[in-house]
């Protein structure tokens, strides 16, 4: 899993405050399917219940997926799955976290730890070659399976719910680094571990958002 760099950066105000919204993008470019099932609530909070990642066997060895013969393999509980009141499906918690730093510096001014989402298919990763032609995730009822397929993007929009965090008051026309990360608590099993998270440079004018030089939040 990885996080694709954030687009469409926006600014809101909100009474006396500004908040940050932008888009945030999940894509899997591994070899295997993200896929998540529902069980009972086990050790989850009331209202919710255990997720279940399932990973799959490579049958013939040829390091590509094929559904229909990679056949399930190894099952391990990997956390929690919630209903989000604002997006009014079930999500799977801890997907991701988003936060905001001063470039040159790695003390978080605000964040968002534990992002809940509703994994699916939305696009194809722009630039690879997909293995899986079509969609495959897309419900996410109480019941339904959740996932991402290789080669696949799982996309929430700027104007969503929790697709924002609060600017400080304090921040000028300093260079700012938002930074996404994929699976913050590492509780998915991963074939790559060391590229989950992405930074995007900005600078604020007022209202509006600039980009800035990328190599400035390295």
């Amino acid at each position: 899993m990885r996080s694709l760099s954030a687009s469409d950066l926006q600014i809101e105000g909100v009474g006396s405050t500004r908040r940050l919204r932008f888009a945030a993008s999940l894509a899997n470019v591994g070899p295997g399917p993200l896929f998540l099932l529902p069980r009972g609530r086990g050790g989850c909070a009331t209202g919710q219940h255990e997720a279940v990642q399932v990973l799959h066997r490579d049958a013939n060895r040829d390091g590509k997926f094929q559904r229909t013969r990679d056949r399930e393999g190894s099952r391990r509980i990997t956390g929690c799955m919630l209903r989000h009141p604002g997006h009014k499906h079930w999500h799977f918690d801890a997907m991701a976290s988003y936060s905001l730093r001063r470039a040159g510096s790695s003390r978080v001014l605000v964040s968002r730890d534990k992002v809940s989402f509703c994994l699916r298919d939305n696009y194809k990763v722009p630039a690879q070659r997909v293995v899986v032609p079509r969609r495959h995730f897309g419900r996410c009822s109480r019941n339904s399976q959740q996932g991402i397929s290789p080669g696949w993007v799982d996309l929430y929009k700027a104007d969503l719910s929790g697709q924002w965090l609060r600017l400080p008051a304090n921040v000028g026309s300093d260079v700012l680094c938002l930074d996404l990360k994929a699976d913050p608590l590492g509780r998915l099993v991963e074939t790559d571990e060391t590229d989950n998270a992405t930074s995007v440079a900005f600078r604020l004018d007022g209202m509006r958002v600039r980009k800035a030089n990328s190599s400035s939040c390295r």
